[in-house]
């Protein structure tokens, strides 16, 4: 947070290191000014015990009761008590929140907080939009689900059309065999060769299970 706040009815002035209220000032340890804008600028949340001392103390290694202590001065500051907080509250085992409102000192809404306000504002635009969106995808699902439906049953009602109106399945098949038309009697052989290559090639057909067959010889 840049510049001087007011935490409620106290002046706030980080560069000075002061608190003020109805013209009485108190000065703070740099340190403890620190954890008092820390917690400003996340006011209403929880703040937790590591995320102030890494933003306060970032390369020193403390122990959480400087950070007790710290609270604690803070408190004293603003005439607040641990057990009936009005500004600092212990949030056990977890941190702390500053639960009072915090305004800069010219008045203008903090940055962190003008933004949550314009998402706020924002929400209800943006939820009747994702309605109608839900909306028109169900839509669409029920559209493609009844097409669907509609086209199968369609297709269903046509291949039951084409079977009963067209010709009966083949169950078997019958070859007769190949005449000689050359008039050469010495030829025969080569037509009854041909008769017998053409039933094996059609009874090793995978289409035809129920492949048979009849000659019929010439009289």
């Amino acid at each position: 947070m840049n510049g001087d706040f007011r935490v409620g009815p106290w002046l706030v002035q980080p560069s000075l290191n002061t608190i003020s209220q109805n013209g009485t000032s108190n000065r703070v340890e740099p340190k403890i000014m620190e954890v008092l804008v820390c917690l400003a600028e996340h006011t209403g949340e929880v703040v937790p015990k590591e995320k102030l001392l890494q933003a306060v103390w970032p390369d020193t290694f403390v122990c959480d009761d400087v950070l007790k202590r710290s609270v604690s001065e803070l408190r004293h500051v603003f005439g607040d008590d641990a057990h009936e907080s009005r500004l600092i509250e212990t949030i056990p085992k977890r941190g702390y929140r500053l639960v009072v409102d915090v305004k800069p000192a010219n008045g203008k809404t903090p940055a962190h907080l003008a933004t949550a306000q314009a998402i706020e504002e924002e929400l209800p635009q943006v939820r009747p939009i994702n309605r109608q969106w839900r909306v028109g995808l169900l839509a669409l699902g029920i559209a493609v689900l009844v097409g669907g439906f509609l086209l199968a049953f369609n297709v269903g009602i046509r291949a039951r059309l084409v079977t009963a109106s067209g010709p009966p399945l083949i169950h078997s098949l019958a070859v007769l065999p190949l005449q000689n038309l050359s008039g050469d009697p010495s030829q025969d052989y080569f037509a009854d060769g041909m008769t017998e290559e053409l039933i094996t090639q059609l009874s090793s057909a995978s289409d035809l299970p129920h492949l048979g067959y009849a000659l019929q010889k010439q009289q």
